[in-house]
């Protein structure tokens, strides 16, 4: 991987890199299955054993896997869920009955899913600079702790502002400039999402002890 990053790795015609077949995942659920037992191996069987866990990852290029991978996690996690279902509006009031659905099913990038499963002691990352003088900043990594109607409290993770806790309310978040959907929206939801998967991007500056990919 760091010689891919320095550029030094050789590349066919394509631009196309052949990785050993060792390091190798197979397209598959078993396969899926096995990378995510040996990242994460017992963490389930306790809540408490989650906070070692951030010192772990699972990474991968692309949102739609960041999202299967952490669903897959929250179901095993013990303890009982708390859902949060996001209110999506198009920006024109007059889209709104033709694209609800559609906009249901969207998690763009840097966005938080519209419907948002947590438990206590998951980890989450937050998705947006909140209040940087008391440590809530874009990346920051946290545990879930009480679940109010509209308020999170949490605990900070990692960083200056260990052990901290902080309240999260809800926030009106908008796709990232040079995202593009069919009708321009905003969503009305907790800024945060599970953080067991992470994409690599999102990964640089993470202190970690443990990654997979």
């Amino acid at each position: 991987m760091e010689q891919l990053g320095d550029g030094k790795e050789l590349s066919d015609n394509n631009d196309f890199i052949s990785l050993p077949k060792q390091i190798l995942i197979e397209n598959n659920a078993d396969q899926l299955k096995v990378l995510i037992d040996y990242v994460y191996p017992n963490i389930f069987m306790s809540s408490t054993n989650v906070h070692a866990s951030l010192k772990w990852a699972i990474l991968t290029t692309k949102n739609i896997f960041v999202h299967e991978i952490n669903d897959i996690l929250i179901n095993k996690f013990l303890g009982e869920e708390t859902e949060y279902i996001s209110l999506d509006e198009t920006l024109d009031p007059n889209d709104q009955a033709h694209y609800e659905d559609l906009l249901h099913s969207l998690t763009p990038n840097g966005m938080p899913p519209h419907r948002l499963i947590l438990k206590q002691n998951a980890p989450i990352i937050l998705l947006r600079n909140m209040n940087p003088t008391e440590g809530l900043c874009n990346d920051t990594r946290l545990f879930c702790k009480d679940f109010g109607k509209n308020v999170i409290r949490a605990e900070i993770a990692i960083g200056d502002f260990a052990g901290k806790q902080v309240f999260i309310h809800r926030l009106p978040l908008q796709p990232a400039i040079g995202e593009e959907y069919t009708v321009p929206f905003k969503r009305i939801q907790f800024p945060i999402k599970l953080c067991f998967a992470m994409t690599i991007n999102k990964a640089q500056g993470q202190t970690l002890d443990y990654v997979d990919c």
